[in-house]
């Protein structure tokens, strides 16, 4: 009997999720991300933030626009607090009808779940990245995304960026 009262609340809390899904906007996509944790099928748990001094940003921009990269925090030898921007891609991105593909990649159904305006899931390989809207200025937003262009990376908002995405 619990296992029947389990499996029917599995299945109403999926067609709720679904019913979300279909009620947010596509363009709620819009804007710059921050993957907020990361859960594998094992039930490991990978929070991301400033205990572990690394962010998974990801960009889509009103007209396709995409980028991603990995941002940590560095400590020289002497103490001092830097920043590396890993540029990952930039490219583009299609989102329609609950279809997702970034960077020409084959569209999926499952890579892009958006829950609400603020979260989306996504699956890839054998866990589910949990994304965050990141509330960012548009100087951070531009100067991660000009680094995922340029593959290069500039300084000189990089006290902006640390403090916007690595303090409490």
């Amino acid at each position: 009997m619990k296992k029947i009262i389990l499996m029917m609340t599995v299945a109403l809390m999926s067609a709720m999720q679904v019913n979300a899904q279909e009620k947010i906007s596509e363009k709620a996509l819009v804007g710059a991300w921050m993957m907020d944790s990361m859960i594998f099928d094992n039930g490991n748990i990978i929070v991301w933030g400033l205990k572990r001094g690394y962010r998974q940003f990801k960009y889509y921009g009103p007209n396709g626009e995409y980028a991603a990269a990995g941002i940590s925090i560095t400590k020289t030898s002497s103490g001092t607090t830097g920043l590396s921007i890993e540029p990952q891609e930039y490219g583009v991105y299609t989102f329609k009808d609950g279809w997702y593909s970034e960077m020409g990649r084959e569209a999926t159904n499952d890579g892009m779940k958006l829950t609400d305006k603020t979260t989306f899931k996504g699956r890839y390989q054998n866990h589910l990245d949990v994304w965050k809207r990141a509330h960012l200025s548009k100087k951070t937003v531009k100067y991660i995304v000009d680094c995922c262009k340029k593959d290069t990376i500039p300084t000189n908002v990089e006290q902006d960026v640390l403090k916007e995405m690595f303090s409490k």
